[in-house]
């Protein structure tokens, strides 16, 4: 019987086509805050790359961890259409060790895979859309035993959502410090920068995309973005709410794993999504979506969910 070790002895050379597949994971700005070395036959370590993370967009490093946490399981994705899975995923001093084994890929397998390359972030206001039953519970079993996904269509909860994601974006871009930051990771298309939000895909006047980061760096026109802001978190359809027991880095993890999962659930869906960190990060504006929720647990990520637009960017 071969070792586990003699088993995986190929892993080095698939572990580039696992990375190319796995850092089409979405992540905080689009940073891709992550390294990835191989200490074993059977062993890869995940690290936060500390020239991509953020000071002033997430100064307690909630979102780079969570980030983290999106990536390793995109490692797994990737790794089940190329011979390995994922058999143990363990995080401690912010960073992750990954435990892999060899593996039969199967045709869930390759549909998840599928929907990681097709999936994208899409920054538009929505079309009218209904989420139904079926595709609220394909979401929800992203959750964990630590963390819970909920699926709520409640115009009320989406309303409240808008408002204070609008509210704490406009407290965010009061910050020269945040705006320098989030203008360096705006990437005009054919600019070569390979990390960051493709202006493309916030669907606005093409004129005004290409002046996005000079608008945003200057703080020209910032209650303009705000109000936008709000107008497209009330065009979901339904808001996809990712909670854990606590708010401690691990939790983070996690949360990051039930996040891809739940995002892949979306694409398999067909539905359109986007993402805020605004209501997690500012203030305690997460308390009151908490109590509309009904939930003793923190809010730590939150996904908007509807029609987008058919032509992605």
């Amino acid at each position: 019987k071969a070792s586990p070790m003699k088993s995986l002895g190929n892993l080095a050379e698939t572990l580039k086509a696992i990375v190319d597949l796995a850092r089409l994971a979405p992540s905080v700005h689009k940073t891709q805050p992550w390294q990835v070395t191989m200490t074993d036959e059977d062993k890869l370590a995940v690290m936060l790359d500390r020239a991509h993370t953020l000071e002033a967009g997430d100064p307690t490093g909630r979102q780079d961890i969570i980030s983290l946490g999106i990536f390793c399981e995109a490692v797994d994705v990737a790794a089940r259409v190329c011979g390995f899975r994922v058999q143990k995923a363990v995080f401690h001093d912010n960073h992750a060790e990954l435990h892999l084994q060899t593996h039969t890929p199967v045709a869930a397998d390759t549909q998840a895979a599928k929907h990681l390359r097709s999936r994208s972030s899409d920054r538009s206001i929505y079309s009218p859309a209904t989420i139904d039953q079926r595709v609220a519970r394909s979401i929800e079993k992203a959750s964990a035993d630590r963390v819970k996904v909920h699926v709520t269509s409640d115009p009320q909860i989406i309303g409240v959502v808008a408002d204070l994601t609008s509210r704490a974006m406009g407290v965010a871009l009061s910050s020269q410090a945040f705006r320098d930051e989030l203008s360096e990771y705006l990437v005009r298309q054919g600019s070569g920068k390979k990390r960051g939000i493709a202006v493309g895909s916030l669907y606005i006047n093409p004129v005004l995309g290409w002046l996005e980061p000079f608008l945003l760096k200057h703080g020209i026109n910032l209650g303009a973005e705000a109000k936008l802001e709000k107008r497209r978190w009330e065009s979901a359809a339904g808001l996809v709410i990712i909670t854990a027991e606590g708010d401690m880095p691990h939790y983070w993890f996690e949360v990051g794993q039930a996040y891809l999962r739940a995002s892949l659930a979306i694409e398999e869906a067909g539905l359109s999504q986007a993402t805020s960190a605004a209501v997690v990060e500012a203030s305690n504006y997460h308390e009151d979506v908490e109590e509309l929720l009904g939930t003793q647990q923190r809010i730590l990520a939150i996904l908007r969910v509807g029609r987008g637009q058919t032509e992605r960017r």
